[in-house]
């Protein structure tokens, strides 16, 4: 990524629930905090995007589902809510991290370059190709 180097006081690699929680944690602390993820499509973690919500979701609608209507329509109907669903929970997992100063959100490939120091690759959008790293913004405080 070319980008000034970034200090930080926690760096934490992908947006599951125990990252985000101490991330905001100590970012209301006034500690400078990154968080990297590597899918704008999966802020908020697994649970809220690919695992526990969607098919928990998918499920509901499946057993809801009034058995004399079209399944097609139904599915795709299920399939259009649980996208709503997720996609409105990841936007408010985006947004509590993002809203806080001392917090600086980067959207890319975070590997390891020595025992304190990462480097950040542009994360691949959904067709396979390169795409830009996302930084929502630096913080504005000095590192204490």
């Amino acid at each position: 990524m070319n980008a000034p180097d970034l200090t930080a006081d926690l760096l934490v690699i992908g947006w599951g629930k125990a990252g985000k929680t101490l991330a905001g944690a100590l970012a209301r602390q006034g500690r400078r905090v990154v968080i990297v993820e590597q899918s704008s499509r999966m802020y908020g973690g697994t649970c809220i995007n690919i695992g526990c919500v969607p098919s928990k979701s998918l499920i509901h609608r499946a057993e809801a589902r009034d058995p004399h209507t079209d399944a097609d329509g139904a599915y795709r109907e299920a399939v259009a809510s649980t996208a709503t669903l997720t996609g409105a929970m990841r936007r408010k997992n985006f947004e509590m991290l993002d809203t806080l100063d001392a917090v600086t959100v980067i959207t890319g490939r975070a590997t390891f370059t020595g025992p304190d120091t990462i480097e950040i690759r542009p994360a691949v959008v959904s067709d396979g190709t390169p795409g830009r790293p996302r930084r929502s913004h630096r913080p504005t405080r000095s590192p204490a």
